[in-house]
């Protein structure tokens, strides 16, 4: 299994009520010694990991982390560690928000158009 196939995507209505054009974009990906320097290591208090290795044998159960492309942005925000389970929780237990496998394909780019005022709770 390569890489780009472990990133969990999803992609969220946009909230028209708010005045997005086009909804969020999330990626969850698995945690790398690369993202664990440019994301997690400068928010973490001093002296509680200093290493990659040091923060998974601190937190194993961590393993994943989040990043959000919003309306407008210029690149992927960092929202979050935690385990593909927690990360998770939020995309697939929310009526506006839907996984998918390409961020790029038309059927996704329409659905990120649609406004969020048209969904209803089933």
């Amino acid at each position: 299994m390569n890489r780009a196939q472990r990133i969990k995507k999803y992609q969220w209505m946009r909230n028209a009520e708010a005045g997005q054009k086009f909804g969020n974009r999330m990626e969850i990906r698995p945690l790398t010694e690369e993202a664990f320097e440019r994301f997690v290591l400068p928010r973490l208090q001093n002296g509680f990991a200093n290493t990659f290795t040091e923060f998974q044998i601190r937190l194993p159960q961590i393993t994943h982390y989040a990043v959000i492309w919003r309306d407008g942005g210029n690149d992927w925000q960092f929202i979050g560690v935690g385990s593909l389970e927690e990360l998770e929780s939020e995309p697939r237990n929310s009526i506006w928000a839907i996984e998918v496998k390409d961020l790029e394909s038309p059927q996704v780019i329409n659905y990120g158009k649609t406004a969020d005022s048209g969904a209803r709770h089933v």
